[in-house]
């Protein structure tokens, strides 16, 4: 069933304490929990070199130089979101902000989020990759909190880890800390995972199987028995993300379309 977002602009924060932990991953996955609600989404990223699944002009790389760079700052881009955010608070499209791995509120990113008015939004979803222990989920929950330096609070939450057995289920509460949905996904072997990190075409993905060579490889061979396993994978993958975010993160901020 087709959805659209209420009025206003919605926007999810993925945040990757650490390269590895899948928080880009994340970001996609949520994009593709939008289009299979019928929601239109943009994927706005701070990283430069990133390479995602091919998703046309829905990506939206946002120029900010590093704090590191001599005689650069962040001021003469603090703009580069402005438009973004006015086409999808316009256009009713989930806004999903990528930023960059780790976590510094020195960052010339955060001056963007600040500028461009991402606090004030109608909605804001956290979206943190963890690993599967407490002190990560502890160090998340804390990461949180840091958010409320620059005046940013998260309406929507959600954690995601790899596990052997997918289960979704939620967090215990951390002392103030509500209670947070915690996706679970199967682990995706390595021939998935390249499938999508390669930059295939996801555009015009339905979840209707069979899709023949929706996720066929690029520049290069491969059985046909592994590339059915690998287009699998990443369909059941998809369809689980489609379940849990929807649920924990797209439900709350929109309501099924006449039109859909």
């Amino acid at each position: 069933m087709k959805h659209q977002l209420h009025p206003g602009l919605h926007v999810a924060i993925v945040t990757n304490p650490r390269g590895g932990y899948g928080g880009s991953l994340f970001a996609w996955e949520t994009y593709m929990a939008c289009k299979l609600s019928g929601i239109p989404a943009i994927l706005a990223t701070f990283d430069q070199r990133r390479r995602y699944p091919e998703i046309g002009a829905d990506l939206r790389r946002l120029p900010v130089p590093d704090a590191e760079t001599p005689g650069q700052s962040g001021i003469e881009n603090l703009g580069c979101l402005l438009p973004i955010a006015a086409e999808a608070k316009t256009m009713r499209k989930f806004l999903i902000i990528d930023t960059r791995t780790g976590f510094n509120l020195q960052d010339p990113m955060f001056e963007v989020l600040e500028y461009c008015g991402i606090p004030q939004a109608d909605s804001i979803a956290a979206l943190l990759p963890i690993q599967n222990n407490i002190p990560s989920y502890s160090a998340a929950v804390t990461q949180c909190g840091d958010f409320l330096e620059i005046g940013l609070s998260f309406s929507h939450r959600m954690f995601r880890t790899w596990a052997r057995g997918a289960d979704s289920r939620h967090l215990p509460a951390l002392g103030d800390f509500p209670e947070v949905p915690l996706w679970r996904p199967n682990e995706l072997s390595k021939k998935a995972l390249a499938t999508i990190h390669d930059g295939h075409s996801f555009r015009g993905y339905t979840p209707t199987p069979p899709v023949p060579d929706l996720f066929g490889f690029v520049g290069g061979k491969t059985s046909k028995n592994s590339t059915t396993s690998a287009r699998q994978e990443i369909e059941r993958n998809l369809n689980a993300a489609h379940n849990a975010i929807f649920d924990a993160i797209l439900a709350p901020i929109s309501h099924s379309s006449q039109y859909g």
